[in-house]
């Protein structure tokens, strides 16, 4: 009995050991995601200071940088790592406001959970809002508005992902 006793801790032990791996790992990727943003900004950009910093995955994939240029002006600036170039800017005073938009889906949607609400790009190149959140039925909703409109242009759902 002392044996599984042991036996139990140490495979406790071991898993707590990998979940903390995992989650430093997740942050640090974060951290790097930010530290690429602020090395594209100094090499790519006009953007003198990153506030914030995304993953965007689309169709294709994009690093979205929030942040000011040399005259305090905010711009949200998409930038490819498959082209290494920036392929779209946008002055952040001209976009439909995020808190805005966040009250929006929370009285129109049963929203159990919120993922995120990221700046990204359409397949077509247009600017959007992507908000992904888990729904009251327990699914994965994915809604896309015009950055700049607000104006709701696409949504789906995943079907129900955790166990009944």
């Amino acid at each position: 009995m002392k044996k599984l006793a042991i036996a139990i801790a140490l495979l406790f032990l071991i898993l707590m050991g990998q979940a903390l791996h995992m989650y430093i790992s997740l942050l640090s990727h974060q951290k790097d995601i930010i530290e690429t943003a602020r090395q594209i900004a100094g090499d790519r950009t006009d953007l003198q200071e990153v506030m914030r910093a995304y993953e965007f995955f689309g169709e294709k994939s994009y690093v979205v940088m929030e942040g000011r240029d040399e005259h305090d002006r905010e711009w949200i600036v998409w930038y490819s790592p498959q082209t290494k170039q920036v392929e779209h800017k946008l002055r952040r005073e001209r976009i439909y406001s995020m808190e805005k938009l966040h009250s929006f889906i929370e009285d129109e949607y049963r929203v159990e959970k919120l993922i995120h609400i990221v700046p990204g790009l359409s397949s077509k190149g247009r600017p959007v809002w992507e908000a992904v959140f888990f729904d009251g039925d327990r699914r994965l909703q994915y809604l896309y508005f015009d950055l700049i409109t607000g104006e709701e242009l696409r949504s789906y759902r995943l079907h129900n992902i955790t166990s009944r």
